[in-house]
């Protein structure tokens, strides 16, 4: 709730990089990564909320990613360098059983990652990161092994792909790009013409990040204009805008996160005035609440001044 009562999970030594709860369940635990003694070779582990058991769920000694959840939350997948100490491989596990663990798919190169699975279960889609520049999308067959290049380069010029999401159909995949402009824009790529067509109304700046809702029916997503972050919020297929009605202050939006239901869209603010906090859109009425109120100290935030364009 808004104002609710804040409580610390975890007392490492070590920082936590990041937390994911499986997309349906009871919330009796969480899957977490963290290093360890600060040697930068990010573990997962899974955090017991009753007791506050911490079960290691990858080797200790590799690199891993945290990565998307299958739908019912059975299973998530991660990317790991354990083969070679380099190539981040494709790994799928059911932390509530770490004998599970299973290497999928094996890449080369450093710039992997999973980005979300189909609704069976038997396919991931993946980025390919080659620079800031170029990066490309990918599809792969877990149960054939097959994987197929979903984009293509063209001509001399390189093109960013960024985020992928399948539709509710399972027939495209929710992604953006700046292969057709200057500015990376929210596009369907249907998977079997490889073709895309826009998602919205054309915006004329970057779309920098989106989330879409459990049931695919709703999208969230952050463009940036003139340096200021703003958030838009679409029904899907059609991409028809929403209405937001409460005025955010000029800052840094994050961590786009839609409730399991798809009523709530939980994200991260930080402005001039304040720092991180929590923020939540009632995504009926297109209402936004604080939900959190971050200690500044004795910092006094009211004459810092809120950047204009």
């Amino acid at each position: 709730m808004a104002g609710g009562d804040r409580r610390q999970l975890t007392f490492f030594n070590d920082s936590v990089g990041g937390a994911i709860y499986p997309p349906v369940g009871d919330g009796s635990f969480f899957v977490l990564s963290k290093d360890i003694g600060g040697n930068e070779f990010a573990q997962n582990w899974r955090f017991d909320r009753a007791d506050g058991k911490l079960t290691l769920l990858t080797d200790g000694a590799s690199k891993n990613s945290l990565g998307p959840w299958t739908r019912g939350g059975e299973k998530f997948a991660y990317t790991s360098t354990r083969r070679n100490k380099k190539d981040t491989d494709f790994y799928v596990v059911d932390p509530r059983d770490p004998t599970t663990d299973k290497l999928v798919a094996e890449v080369e190169g450093g710039g992997w990652s999973p980005a979300d699975f189909s609704a069976d279960g038997n396919q991931i889609l993946a980025e390919e990161y080659v620079s800031v520049n170029e990066s490309y999308l990918w599809l792969f067959d877990l149960a054939t092994g097959q994987r197929t290049k979903l984009t293509e380069k063209t001509g001399d010029v390189p093109v960013v792909w960024s985020g992928a999401s399948f539709t509710a159909d399972g027939k495209g995949v929710i992604t953006t790009t700046d292969g057709k402009g200057e500015f990376r824009e929210l596009v369907t790529l249907d998977l079997a013409t490889k073709q895309t067509s826009p998602l919205g109304p054309p915006v004329q700046w970057d779309v920098e990040s989106f989330a879409v809702s459990h049931d695919r029916k709703k999208l969230a997503s952050i463009v940036n204009e003139a340096g200021v972050d703003r958030l838009r919020l679409h029904d899907l297929p059609s991409g028809r805008e929403r209405p937001i009605k409460t005025r955010l202050p000029a800052g840094t939006i994050g961590g786009l996160n839609f409730h399991p239901d798809g009523k709530l869209l939980a994200f991260s603010l930080s402005s001039a005035r304040s720092p991180a906090d929590t923020y939540v859109l009632d995504v009926q009425s297109g209402v936004i609440e604080r939900w959190t109120e971050s200690e500044v100290g004795t910092l006094n935030p009211g004459p810092s001044a809120s950047p204009s364009s």
